[in-house]
């Protein structure tokens, strides 16, 4: 013969599902809190070329978390499309990969060249916690 379990037996079995849905529930709520009161600063970047005879390209301009994906590591081969920056100038391809990359606020391009002597400047939103990545190419480089 089977026994029924009772009303409290099944409330007792389902406390687990409960507290899984508060946390998930939570976990929703605080990444949704993060995103929508995090602190933002808008900074004005200005970028002097103090080269000697040295133009640069194009600029990539990434602002990420610390811990995302980064534009390269020490001691492998480059992306393809920091590859593309290096050796044409051209940030576009970057901006398009960083776009949609997990840590990243936002990743534009600035126009140049920038020639020597001459600056260019830009603003950036920067929430609390983000940093900045820039990176360009040297035009005059014998690596062509």
């Amino acid at each position: 013969v089977k026994s029924q379990p009772d009303s409290s037996d099944s409330l007792h079995s389902q406390k687990p599902m409960m507290y899984s849905l508060l946390f998930l529930a939570a976990c929703a709520n605080a990444e949704w809190a993060e995103t929508r009161f995090e602190n933002r600063f808008t900074y004005k970047v200005q970028l002097d070329n103090l080269s000697f005879r040295q133009p640069l390209g194009g600029i990539f301009v990434m602002v990420h978390r610390p811990d995302s994906t980064p534009l390269f590591r020490f001691n492998e081969k480059a992306s393809p499309e920091l590859a593309i920056l290096a050796e044409d100038g051209n940030p576009q391809p970057l901006v398009d990969l960083f776009a949609r990359a997990k840590g990243v606020k936002s990743s534009f391009s600035v126009a140049g060249p920038v020639l020597f002597g001459q600056s260019t400047n830009f603003t950036a939103e920067i929430p609390e916690g983000y940093v900045l990545t820039l990176a360009t190419m040297a035009i005059n480089t014998n690596d062509c």
